[in-house]
């Protein structure tokens, strides 16, 4: 990758204080302060200073230290290392792999699968938010395998709800489209039984997914992983209606040893209509 160089005098002209601070100067911005330790859009991250490609959302996770975390670059060589001396502590620092910008540090206390955390300045980075869409070109959770004997989405039940959900990033999406028998009190309303089950299944199946994803292996590969409801909170917002398709999508909030928790919302028509918290268990099926 060939190098840009420029004096810090040009530097100051395209930058804040702050990220000339940080990024030219190696400067750190407090913790809780920058503008993506918490932001959970889907896109890409790039150099604030030559606007290189450096991290993707898909490996963007809550550290819980106040700094955009990531375990892992979307390339290799788009970001460089190099050992940090500094303050009386020994650190790998990271660098922008182009113009060799500071972004941060690398610490070996990460998530799989490369157990490494990228702690990063948000003051060094820009982020491009993706538009949103979901590649149809790869099955579905369910049908490769996810959840096999299931009433909301078990791949042999024809009988059952027929949920189809896809990864968008880091989180799962699905549509869905209501049939006449799941109404409820009214023929135009959907039955709350039916919303529980769509935030139940879909989310569980999004813990699967997710968990085949971060050992690197095929859904539904063997040994097989499964998921079971330990909790589930439903809160009803807006009626659904029977003739709106509803999206669910879920993002997994925190994972703890053989624990996931899955935040769920149901939309229809643009509005949210009902969102779940659903705590998952991960068993092994023989």
């Amino acid at each position: 990758m060939e190098k840009i160089k420029k004096a810090d005098e040009d530097w100051k002209k395209e930058l804040t204080d702050e990220q000339f601070q940080v990024a030219r100067k190696k400067g750190t911005e407090r913790a809780f302060t920058g503008q993506y330790w918490d932001n959970h859009e889907k896109g890409t991250y790039r150099c604030v200073c030559c606007g290189n490609e450096l991290f993707s959302s898909d490996t963007k996770f809550d550290s819980g230290t106040g700094w955009p975390s990531f375990w892992a670059p979307v390339a290799e060589e788009n970001v460089e290392t190099e050992d940090d001396n500094s303050l009386f502590m020994r650190r790998t620092e990271a660098m922008c792999g182009k113009c060799d910008a500071h972004l941060g540090h690398v610490f070996e206390d990460g998530p799989k699968p490369t157990n490494l955390r990228y702690c990063i300045n948000s003051a060094s980075l820009k982020f491009d938010k993706a538009k949103w869409s979901h590649s149809m070109n790869e099955p579905a959770f369910q049908d490769q395998g996810s959840v096999l004997h299931c009433h909301g989405c078990g791949a042999d039940n024809d009988k059952g709800l027929q949920i189809k959900s896809f990864w968008d990033g880091d989180e799962a999406v699905a549509t869905w489209q209501a049939q006449p028998h799941h109404c409820g009190g009214k023929r135009e309303m959907l039955n709350g039984g039916i919303i529980a089950s769509l935030i139940d299944c879909h989310s569980l199946n999004l813990a699967i997914a997710h968990a085949y994803r971060s050992e690197q292996r095929k859904i539904g590969s063997e040994p097989r992983i499964g998921y079971v409801t330990a909790n589930l909170n439903v809160a009803y917002l807006k009626p659904a209606l029977m003739d709106e398709p509803v999206e669910l999508r879920a993002r997994i909030m925190k994972l703890d040893g053989q624990k996931a928790w899955v935040n769920c919302t149901l939309s229809a028509g643009g509005e949210t209509r009902a969102t779940g918290e659903v705590l998952g268990i991960r068993v092994s099926w023989e």
